[in-house]
């Protein structure tokens, strides 16, 4: 981790550094392999590498802060949007965006608080077994 204090640390270091990190952070093996169970919840899953290299840019970016190094944000893990600083989160997608129709909900009554599809920050669709997306608290 001490690649974090280094002001000259190249992107590729600190996204290893901050991988590796998140590996042990979810309980993964130095393989880097969490494939562990069938089934999971999707709300714990940890970042796609792609995601966690942007949050260890970040997170060197306020360590050179901290040091009293100044930085341009925007080039470790910010972007500028209406004159404010934004993360980015990642940069290409996480998964297919076909593969999240395959994300659903049985939910019984309202698709609210305990809604699959709501937990993932998706919309009800006709595929979710009870509300089949109409009726429910958590349509488009």
């Amino acid at each position: 981790m001490h690649v974090f204090n280094d002001p000259q640390a190249s992107a590729d270091d600190l996204a290893a550094a901050g991988e590796a990190f998140l590996l042990v952070l979810y309980g993964g093996k130095p393989d880097g392999c969490l494939h562990k169970h069938a089934q999971f919840d999707l709300a714990t899953l940890p970042p796609t590498s792609a995601a966690g290299c942007q949050h260890s840019y970040r997170a060197f970016h306020h360590v050179q802060q901290w040091l009293g190094n100044a930085l341009d944000p925007t080039d470790w893990g910010w972007k500028l949007e209406n004159g404010r600083l934004r993360p980015v989160t990642f940069l290409k997608e996480p998964v297919p965006l076909t593969m999240l129709n395959f994300i659903t909900c049985n939910c019984k009554t309202g698709c609210e608080v305990n809604c699959e599809c709501q937990r993932c920050g998706l919309p009800c669709t006709n595929m979710c077994g009870y509300c089949a997306g109409h009726g429910c608290n958590n349509q488009e």
